[in-house]
């Protein structure tokens, strides 16, 4: 779908509707798709990093095996400490309703990557999938432009290549998490602002006033939320914890899992995170308006019960 096409539909967005102009009927994206999934593991030849990073990044590609088009791409940018593989069923979810959902290792381990660098590397990403658009099975990503989504620090760094790329046409956040590094004060919530494309977030209570709270407060999606452009959206549940979202906590647990307070019903909040990935994602790389309908309605309130969703 070209940039002009989007641009209208999030002005689109940001506009009351005429009298005549009926809503069209809702697509409920809580159920796995209809375009079923496949995946492979490969890897991105990046070859301009010059930071001595490796310059081949392992990464995880999810696709529709149905799909009748070549589906539109969503680069997803892991949170800190994680992997692609740790968001596995997410990424999925998005997948089965006819994206292709490239998930590179962003090599986010303690303090190695600095903000600066990791926003590079989505950029080199970007660049690099727009040369050599991505494939599963005999399908081909449009990568006229790229939609992104990332957890925590990788949501982050999103945002700000939002701001500042114009190859992304939409950004989610999930559980941003906007503290400065050592080494880097990069902040998305100062750029938040300049980002001219569809922004949503999904904020997650515990991870500020949990117990153990895991991000520092004033560097959280509460934050940010006054600081998304027109149209924006937040979609808070106040008692979900931040790693709710991650597959392999709900699953099997784990020692990093243990850092962030967990949610009372961590199922209802990957379902809900699931459901908004698509139906946004969706309205603005495919164009579906009933996905509009579907967020504008109870639709994402039906899933879990303290809710709390705001648009700028």
């Amino acid at each position: 779908m070209r940039s002009g096409t989007l641009l209208v539909l999030w002005l689109a967005a940001c506009a009351s509707s005429t009298p005549d102009d009926g809503p069209a009927p809702a697509i409920d994206p809580t159920a796995f798709g209809p375009d079923g999934t496949a995946f492979e593991t490969t890897e991105l030849s990046v070859e301009a990093r010059t930071d001595g990073f490796p310059t081949r990044m392992p990464t995880l590609v999810v696709g529709p095996r149905n799909a009748l088009e070549d589906p539109p791409v969503v680069v997803f940018a892991h949170g800190a400490g994680w992997k692609p593989e740790d968001y596995f069923d997410t990424l999925a979810h998005l997948a089965s309703y006819g994206m292709i959902v490239v998930a590179p290792r962003f090599d986010q381990v303690g303090s190695t990557r600095d903000d600066g660098g990791l926003v590079r590397d989505l950029q080199l990403v970007l660049r690099t999938l727009r040369e050599t658009p991505p494939t599963i099975g005999e399908l081909t990503g449009d990568v006229d432009v790229f939609g992104v989504a990332g957890h925590g620090r990788g949501a982050k760094q999103v945002a700000v290549v939002a701001a500042r790329d114009e190859r992304v046409a939409a950004a989610l956040l999930l559980g941003l998490d906007d503290a400065p590094s050592d080494t880097d004060p990069l902040s998305a919530v100062a750029v938040l602002g300049d980002v001219a494309v569809p922004v949503a977030q999904i904020g997650y209570g515990l991870g500020i006033y949990g117990e153990p709270a895991c991000i520092d407060a004033g560097a959280d999606y509460t934050s940010a939320a006054a600081s998304l452009p027109k149209g924006g959206l937040t979609f808070e549940l106040p008692t979900a914890g931040q790693f709710d979202v991650v597959d392999t906590c709900f699953e099997a647990g784990g020692t990093v899992c243990s850092a962030c307070a967990p949610g009372e019903e961590p199922l209802a909040a990957r379902r809900l995170t699931r459901s908004v990935a698509v139906a946004f994602l969706g309205l603005y790389l495919q164009g579906s308006e009933g996905y509009r309908t579907w967020l504008d309605s109870d639709g994402p309130a039906g899933l879990v019960e303290d809710l709390v969703v705001t648009r700028q």
